[in-house]
């Protein structure tokens, strides 16, 4: 946990994340900065091309501002009868775990 925490402040972004935000400059420096050659980057950025349009992908996701209680009403979806199902087998799912002893029942 401590070297995770530590090597966030010291790893780059990822080239192709600061891509998909629109900040291809950025990227080229970090490109330059893990060594990888021309080649290796232009094939990573044709694999980026043809996994989504280049176009959706360079637009920023806004997010949604909502009050508490607006937020409060979206969790409680999980628990209502829309969710019920999902939520019932999944607190199944949990306790088959913890009684089994192995997580293997999660795979099935």
């Amino acid at each position: 946990m401590g070297l995770t925490l530590i090597s966030f402040f010291y790893l780059p972004e990822s080239p192709r994340w600061l891509t998909a935000r629109g900040k291809p400059e950025d990227a080229a420096l970090v490109w330059d900065q893990l060594g990888v050659l021309a080649a290796e980057q232009e094939k990573v950025e044709e694999q980026s091309v043809t996994a989504g349009s280049g176009a959706q992908r360079a637009q920023p996701r806004t997010v949604e501002k909502l009050t508490w209680q607006q937020r409060m009403a979206k969790q409680m979806i999980i628990f209502g009868k829309e969710g019920r199902k999902q939520m019932t087998l999944g607190v199944f799912m949990m306790a088959m775990q913890q009684l089994s002893g192995i997580d293997g029942v999660l795979y099935v």
